[in-house]
């Protein structure tokens, strides 16, 4: 990612010498989030109260009429709109269709979630995700997708609720390939795919996960058997590496111990440390440059839309 708006985390930063550290924990972990190391609060969350809040979720199918409107206004661009969510709070959101959309077909679906720097942070920002690496790199596949993004406030229980909830709307009003549901997050968009993967991985197919921590349930996640591709930098800025390839280890000893063969784990994970020269060669930052490797190095993205779910 090209040096922009780095006025975010540069607030961040200044608070993590003025505010205490916040105590919050993630229910599935004893360890705190980045951003609450830096004194950035997140919203505590219980997963059991997420989950009973998400298992009713009532998300209509649009009429045909409506349906057409969506399908013509997103052929090729991306279409930005919002919808309440069951909490009565705002999704922002944005969505496009392949150019060459054929009526009566589906299509895979990619959603791409930003870090904290293009999230929602009032009107000034509105857009920004749609020029990070994260959502443009999908427009250089092969494949015809239909790709979205949002710009959710938090990274916490609402975070993790609307992304669920955002899909299961995705799902009901465009034409989607329900075993190719593909999910991505680079920084606090990873740490909300976590949890939301691991309260619905029904939902899902594969994920690709840039630059982040890991909040969901570890075991749960493995036994619902979602693909995971973990990226990050060897210096990563933020978090570091250690953590993604101590989570990456648990996960292959976890398949390890169900019998899985050392191929078959490889079709479920698989970890990238770019090296520090990655970054060097193009002046990028140790974290949000990994989102460029998706630009340089089609076979990530083509290895996620390359897993499909057993049809239902």
């Amino acid at each position: 990612m090209h040096k922009h708006r780095h006025l975010i985390s540069t607030f961040v930063l200044a608070l993590a010498c003025i505010v205490p550290l916040s105590c919050t924990l993630s229910a599935c972990d004893t360890q705190q989030s980045s951003y609450e190391k830096l004194g950035y609060h997140t919203p505590g969350y219980e997963f059991d109260e997420i989950e009973q809040n998400n298992n009713d979720l009532d998300i209509n199918i649009p009429s045909e009429k409506k349906h057409l409107e969506l399908i013509n206004a997103a052929r090729g661009e991306f279409v930005s709109t919002q919808f309440e969510d069951s909490k009565h709070l705002p999704i922002r959101y944005s969505y496009k269709l392949p150019e060459h959309y054929q009526d009566g077909k589906t299509y895979p679906l990619v959603i791409a979630l930003p870090g904290l720097d293009a999230m929602w942070h009032g009107e000034d920002y509105r857009d920004e995700n749609l020029l990070e690496p994260i959502v443009t790199a999908w427009d250089n596949t092969d494949e015809e997708l239909i790709v979205a993004s949002a710009q959710l406030e938090d990274w916490g229980e609402n975070g993790s609720r609307q992304a669920i909830e955002l899909t299961q709307k995705l799902l009901a009003d465009l034409p989607v390939d329900r075993t190719r549901v593909y999910v991505t997050g680079f920084s606090s968009g990873g740490e909300i795919w976590t949890q939301a993967i691991t309260l619905h991985p029904e939902l899902y197919t594969a994920y690709l996960q840039i630059s982040a921590q890991w909040d969901g349930r570890m075991a749960q996640t493995c036994k619902a058997r979602i693909p995971i591709y973990f990226l990050v930098g060897e210096s990563d800025s933020f978090y570091g590496s250690d953590e993604t390839r101590r989570i990456y280890r648990q996960m292959y000893d976890i398949y390890r111990e169900e019998g899985l063969s050392s191929y078959e784990i490889d079709e479920l994970l698989q970890l990238n440390v770019l090296d520090d020269s990655f970054f060097d060669a193009r002046e990028l930052d140790y974290h949000g440059g990994a989102q460029e490797a998706l630009l340089r190095f089609p076979d990530i993205t083509a290895w996620l839309l390359s897993r499909h779910k057993a049809q239902l």
